[in-house]
């Protein structure tokens, strides 16, 4: 799949390098010249902005989390379903975007990027510092329902319609 090549920055170019030779080969096929020549940039601007490969894959899931998370904790703990059905109708088209740029048929770079996606947003859900017994598992069990279904929407090829998802997303998490 092809990208723009006028990106902003030099770390612009060389995420969606990365993503466009994760649809090409497998994430542990990937060399760190393959990114730098894909992306046209000097290696020593690769390595301004990055040690790893994994740093990569850590800052793409960064976004990801932040896009997914700025909005969660004051949509769950407010119980307003209106703000909720907005932020599932962000998330569910976000998801089906960003899914369809870092997560090609290759199943194991799926599942580098999914688990990584897991972890940062495990940890912004343990870093919210909820202090009610209720609250604290009320939004860990909404968003593990909210991921087990976009994770299996997304296995199942985006069969169903965003707001098909959003209405059965909202049925479940306000029902408790």
């Amino acid at each position: 799949m092809a990208r723009p090549k006028e990106l902003k920055t030099v770390k612009d170019r060389i995420e969606n390098a990365f993503l466009d030779l994760m649809d090409e080969k497998p994430y542990p096929e990937i060399t760190i010249t393959d990114i730098i020549n894909k992306a046209e940039v000097a290696r020593v601007s690769y390595y301004r902005n990055y040690s790893s490969i994994v740093d990569i894959i850590d800052s793409v899931t960064d976004k990801m989390a932040e896009d997914f998370s700025v909005e969660l904790l004051p949509v769950f703990t407010c119980g307003d379903k209106r703000k909720m059905r907005r932020f599932l109708f962000n998330f569910f088209y976000s998801f089906q975007e960003h899914f369809d740029k870092i997560c090609p048929e290759n199943t194991l770079n799926r599942e580098v990027i999914m688990n990584r996606l897991r972890e940062k947003l495990n940890a912004v859900e343990s870093e919210a510092h909820l202090d009610s017994f209720p609250q604290k598992y009320s939004i860990v069990a909404k968003l593990a329902i909210i991921e087990a279904i976009a994770h299996r929407w997304a296995g199942d090829g985006f069969k169903e319609s965003p707001e098909e998802m959003i209405d059965y997303c909202i049925h479940i998490i306000t029902s408790f």
